[in-house]
């Protein structure tokens, strides 16, 4: 199982519905410095998230048993540049999209959700390897933003 990855309540955006969270550490290892960069790319919204476009960041499910992978993948070829130097574990292709970033958790939070209503996957990024209730701080301090990445699902 990854570090980072919680499946949680985020207050700013579902107070109520349990989202995917992953925590970005922008000065880490190179394929979540790849995240962070990709990122940059997001469109703000009125409720001060980032909502990325699947041409820039999308994310895939797939459920395993007990364990839930999550893996963020891109079009865009710079993000490919230097995937030999600290390629994440499940760095590859899939489906023509490059895979920036995988990460896994033991849930079965898909039991029941229909695969045409599977939610968004959340990123928070911040300097060092945050636990979950220092990202949401930096949030409602405004130090960092929360990131809407779209699935494929």
């Amino acid at each position: 199982m990854s570090d980072r990855i919680w499946i949680t309540t985020v207050p700013p955006l579902e107070p109520a519905h349990p989202s995917v969270l992953i925590g970005i550490d922008t000065a880490g290892h190179p394929a979540e410095r790849r995240v962070a960069a990709l990122l940059d790319r997001g469109h703000e919204d009125d409720d001060g998230a980032l909502y990325l476009l699947p041409d820039d960041l999308e994310a895939t499910y797939a459920q395993n048993g007990p364990a839930l992978t999550v893996r963020l993948t891109t079009l865009d070829a710079g993000a490919d540049a230097g995937a030999d130097a600290g390629a994440d574990a499940g760095a590859g292709r899939v489906d023509g999209r490059i895979v920036v970033l995988e990460r896994t958790v033991e849930s079965t939070f898909l039991d029941g959700i229909d695969p045409d209503e599977r939610p968004p996957v959340l990123l928070i990024a911040a300097p060092g390897p945050a636990g979950r209730d220092d990202l949401l701080t930096f949030v409602a301090r405004g130090e960092a933003a929360i990131a809407v990445v779209p699935t494929d699902d």
